[in-house]
This record gives structure tokens, C-alpha cells and sequence, in this order.
């Protein structure tokens, strides 16, 4: 006899188990709410900074710094191989790889600048070029800049809400807190995605809507090799090996007119600081956009913590985490069973059955 009441009440108490902590009081709830902050607090914490659980498949949600990482490298990749209008060349007149494309705009650069070059022509001396045309060109050359980034940005966007919907899941087991909390967590989404993108408009506006600026050396470093390499390629066109050296002769065959030295220091200027700026940019953006915005201690991520519940009134707290009448009875029903199988098991005791 006593056995079998002892099998009832551990089948019973089994099932309360299975409905997780009691939920009817507000402290009851209040330290529900921020056990499950705790718990997400630390699996945010651990999926960026790489700490993975082993079990997880490999290209798990829950492995977040993982799929951020892939895709800034995707970013960057895009960047280089799309986010140019044209394709520069380099001095002896080449498709220069590091920025060659199987598809789209393939109008020879040069041939582009001269146009622009012969529109664009103001109050400048000839030969000499104008600021404002080079901004221009710039503008049109990275034109391509705002739709790759805001694609990346919708990318991170969405695999942090994979995150956090995968998280939820694993760590919230009551159905109707987790869509509570997943629904705060959404309008807080939807903030923190559309600041994202203000920030990338802020970004794009300062790369490509004003003059064009750097105290980077590697700018006025690039340019200088690069006038070097065009003298020297245009001394080997001219073939001069084993040919008495004239250096009226040299200085002819090195002649360029007005507009084609123009055209040619445009296209050197306008490489030099593009490669220049797009890294630039590419690193702003991950950092100011991705990092900052989207994973940052404002971010939607971030709003599940043990600090939630505690922010919240008790009519905030009841609508989130208090449980619902079906489980409340469940719950009752079966603390008054255990009761019974208690006292059953006390009397049985006494009286030696």
C-alpha cells in the first residue's frame, strides 16, 4: 500500500514539475520573469562572444556572431566587386582585376571621365580640375553603395530576430509568455531596424553627399606611386633600350595634352580615395550600424534581462507572466492531490498497513 501511494505522489509531483514555477503571485511572477532574463541575458552574452553549445547543428541559429561574422565578410566582398558604376583600370590602360566584374556597367572608364570632364567644364584653367567635378564623380562611382548596405543591414537584421525567436524557444516554455515577451521584443525590433537604417542614411550622407576628405596618408601615398607608374609606363612604350638617349625626344614621347593629363589625374584621384573611402565605409558601418545599433545595449536583443522585471508594474508584470486560469487550476488540483497522498501515507504509517 504504501508503495503505490508513494508511486502516485511522485507521478504527481512529476507533473507539477512539468508546469515549471508557480506564477499566481506577483512575486511568484516577478522571480519567474527574472530567471528567464538571467538565463537569456547569459545566452546572449555567450552566442557573441562565440561560446557555443557542442549539440548545435553548424549552421544553428543560436550561433549569432558566427553568421554576423559571414556576413560582414559577404558585405566587404560585395563591396569590392559591385559597389563600384565603373570599372577602374591601371596605368598601361588595363581592366584593373581588383575591381573587375563579370556583369554590368562595362563603358570604358576613362572614356566616362572625358564626358564628364568636357560637361562639367567652369571657371577652372585648362588642364586643371575642378573639385566639384570630382564629387560628382565620386557620387556616381559609389552610386551603388546604399542598396549593398542596406541589404547587409536587412540581413543582420534578420538574423538577429532568428536569434532571438530560436532563444525564446529554447529557454521560455510557456507558450503564451514567450509570444508576450517575443511581441515586446518586436516593437522594440522595429525600432532599433529603423534607427539602423537612419544611421546608414547618416553615413552614406557623409561619405558620399559632401567634399571629399581624409588625413589617411595611404591617400596622397597611392596617388604619388600611382603618377610615378604612369611616367615610367609611358618611358617604356618609347623603347628606348639601346637608343642614344635625346631628351627632347623623351620629353615629347612623354607629352600628354591638357585634357588627357586631366582625364588621367581625375581617374588617379578618384581610385586612390575611392579604395580609400570604401573601407572606410565597410567598417563604419559594421561597427556604428551592426555592432552599435542592431547588437548594441539599446537594441531589441538586449531588452530581455533581469532588470526587465523589475521595471515593470504589477498589472505589466500579470499581463506577461502571470499563468493562464487552465493552468493555475492544473496547478492547484495537483498540490491538493499530493496533499491527500501526504496524509494517506502518514495514516497508512500509523496504523502499519
Amino acid at each position: 500500500m504504501v508503495k503505490e501511494i508513494e508511486d502516485l505522489s511522485q507521478e504527481t509531483q512529476k507533473e507539477l514539475e512539468l508546469l515549471g514555477p508557480s506564477r499566481q503571485t506577483t512575486v511568484d511572477q516577478r522571480r519567474y520573469l527574472t530567471q528567464i532574463g538571467t538565463l537569456y541575458e547569459r545566452h546572449v552574452g555567450n552566442a557573441l562572444s562565440g561560446n557555443y553549445d557542442p549539440t548545435w547543428d553548424s549552421n544553428s541559429p543560436l550561433k549569432l556572431r558566427m553568421h554576423i561574422h559571414s556576413l560582414n565578410e559577404l558585405f566587404a566582398k560585395d563591396m569590392a566587386h559591385y559597389g563600384h558604376l565603373k570599372i577602374f583600370q591601371t596605368v598601361s590602360g588595363e581592366v584593373d582585376g581588383s575591381f573587375d566584374r563579370s556583369a554590368g556597367d562595362q563603358q570604358n572608364i576613362y572614356e566616362w571621365i572625358r564626358t564628364l570632364y568636357r560637361d562639367s567644364r567652369g571657371a577652372e584653367l585648362p588642364g586643371t580640375v575642378n573639385p566639384a567635378v570630382l564629387e560628382n564623380m565620386f557620387r556616381q562611382q559609389s552610386s551603388p553603395w546604399e542598396r549593398i548596405a542596406q541589404d547587409y543591414v536587412e540581413k543582420a537584421s534578420s538574423k538577429i530576430s532568428d536569434f532571438i525567436r530560436m532563444s525564446l524557444e529554447k529557454i521560455v516554455g510557456d507558450d503564451e509568455v514567450r509570444a508576450s515577451l517575443m511581441s515586446q521584443i518586436v516593437r522594440r525590433q522595429t525600432t532599433t531596424s529603423t534607427r539602423a537604417m537612419e544611421i546608414l542614411s547618416t553615413i552614406l550622407s557623409d561619405e558620399r553627399g559632401g567634399i571629399l576628405q581624409t588625413v589617411n596618408h595611404y591617400f596622397a601615398d597611392t596617388l604619388a606611386e600611382t603618377r610615378q607608374e604612369r611616367v615610367m609606363a609611358r618611358l617604356r612604350s618609347l623603347d628606348l633600350e639601346g637608343v642614344p638617349m635625346n631628351v627632347t625626344d623623351v620629353l615629347s614621347g612623354i607629352h600628354l595634352s591638357n585634357e588627357q593629363q586631366a582625364v588621367n589625374d581625375i581617374h588617379d584621384i578618384l581610385k586612390a580615395y575611392y579604395k580609400l573611402a570604401l573601407k572606410r565605409f565597410c567598417d563604419t558601418v559594421i561597427l556604428q550600424v551592426t555592432e552599435r545599433c542592431l547588437l548594441g545595449q539599446d537594441a531589441a536583443i538586449r531588452l530581455l534581462s533581469p532588470d526587465l522585471a523589475s521595471g515593470m508594474t504589477d498589472r505589466e508584470l500579470a499581463d506577461v507572466a502571470e499563468e493562464n486560469f487552465a493552468t493555475s487550476t492544473i496547478r492547484n488540483d495537483l498540490l491538493s492531490r499530493i496533499q491527500r497522498y501526504q496524509r494517506a501515507l502518514d495514516i497508512v504509517r500509523q496504523v502499519g498497513i
